[in-house]
């Protein structure tokens, strides 16, 4: 290939891609758009941010820059897996934060264990003990149901089991591998339009 074709080869290439400039980006942002990508509710849980996930997709349709119908169905399955990925932080927080309540929970359990067995030397004032851990451990339920995120407490749910962190590494895993072959795929599929069109154009 002579450096002439070289020169040619690279241009064209910087055409096919797709656009470099922020204008460029934005349009072809909007056109993937319409063509698909616009299916968001699927992907979200009950308090999760659309506007997030369209943040998300914008930013990653501009970078893809995917052209035709072959193109957008795998960005949008980037989109997909990213956003899944990024729901994954949120369940490991929730699992995490699940566990350090259930270890309270048990702990004032366990303290109003201690008050309730004989002997019963002043009545009163043990009831009044119970009082306050019986208080203090509705708080810790009504914490642990306001902090922890909903996607962790579904995962807990889901699992059922206690080895929540090793499935969810597991299921990030495979998340990711998907990522790593539909970028991948993205790619070939985007350099041989590139081929195909720097081929016509020699031709002509």
């Amino acid at each position: 290939m002579s450096e002439k074709q070289v020169v040619a080869n690279r241009r064209n290439a910087k055409k096919s891609t797709g656009p470099t400039s922020a204008g460029g980006k934005q349009a072809s942002s909007g056109n993937a758009t319409k063509h698909g990508l616009t299916a968001e509710s699927h992907m979200l849980l009950p308090g999760e941010s659309l506007e997030d996930l369209q943040k998300l997709r914008s930013r990653l349709v501009a970078d893809l820059a995917p052209q035709g119908v072959f193109e957008e169905e795998i960005a949008d399955r980037i989109v997909d897996l990213m956003w899944r990925l990024r729901r994954g932080v949120q369940i490991e927080t929730g699992v995490l934060a699940y566990a350090y309540y259930a270890q309270v929970c048990k702990q004032i359990e366990e303290e109003l264990k201690d008050i309730r067995e004989p002997p019963l030397v002043n009545p009163m004032a043990i009831q009044k003990d119970i009082g306050k851990g019986e208080q203090k451990l509705r708080k810790a339920i009504a914490d642990r149901e306001e902090t922890v995120p909903f996607v962790g407490r579904a995962f807990i749910e889901d699992t059922k089991t206690h080895d929540a962190l090793a499935k969810l590494s597991r299921y990030e895993t495979g998340l990711w591998n998907q990522l790593v072959k539909a970028r991948r795929e993205l790619r070939e599929l985007q350099a041989r339009r590139v081929n195909a069109e720097f081929s016509v154009a020699n031709e002509n």
